[in-house]
């Protein structure tokens, strides 16, 4: 699957490319009969106008498939590079040492320890709402996506969590969601930075120093 998608819209254009020569190079051999002038300003002008024609019909397409995949590397590049400062930005919430806002409750069966902050998601949001999330590879697509939604769970545990402290509620009657919260925390801590290792290995973005490394 790796590079998929750069390599079928080269095919694509080579293609085109090919194609819209043999179309030209026919026209021209149609319309130049085999006692053909020695200039282009002798051929009749009804044959001038058709050749020009051929011409501007077949450059056209070549010049937006150009275009479209110089936008498609830009806008490319913009996602990976903005979901890499995303992931970074969770993941330097899971440090204590940047953000000590660790939290330690009692239930039964232990102590759990958590960071009482959300995560943010809008730049995924955004990226799958305006469906340029598919700009990436679908194997770097579907690792983030997994980490993403991690995330969402992680946020929404945490958000029970506060709803609960906040009604005053016996926090053993939502032991689940502390050891869930707990559980989520130490999967992010692994499951980010793999994420961002595969970011900057295959979009080639400098490396972000963290406390995983």
């Amino acid at each position: 699957m790796a590079r998929e998608n750069t390599a079928w819209a080269a095919f694509g254009v080579a293609a085109t490319m090919a194609a819209i020569t043999g179309i030209v190079m026919a026209a021209i051999v149609a319309f130049w009969d085999c006692q053909a002038p020695s200039s282009f300003a002798c051929v009749p002008v009804e044959r001038q106008a058709a050749v020009v024609t051929i011409f501007s019909l077949t450059l056209a397409p070549t010049v937006y498939f150009a275009k479209r995949m110089r936008s498609d590397k830009i806008e490319r590049r913009k996602a990976s590079v903005s979901l890499h400062a995303e992931l970074g930005d969770a993941l330097s919430c899971l440090d204590p040492s940047r953000h000590p806002n660790l939290r330690a409750v009692d239930v039964r069966g232990g102590t759990i320890h958590f960071t009482s902050r959300m995560f943010n998601h809008d730049i995924y949001d955004s990226l799958v709402n305006s469906g340029k999330i598919t700009l990436l590879e679908v194997g770097i697509q579907q690792y983030v996506q997994n980490v993403f939604q991690e995330i969402k769970d992680h946020n929404m545990a945490l958000l029970k969590i506060r709803e609960m402290e906040e009604s005053g509620a016996d926090p053993s009657r939502a032991q689940y969601l502390y050891w869930r919260l707990e559980d989520s925390e130490y999967k992010l801590i692994d499951m980010i930075p793999a994420a961002m290792r595969r970011l900057e290995s295959r979009y080639a973005i400098p490396h972000r120093a963290t406390a995983e490394g």
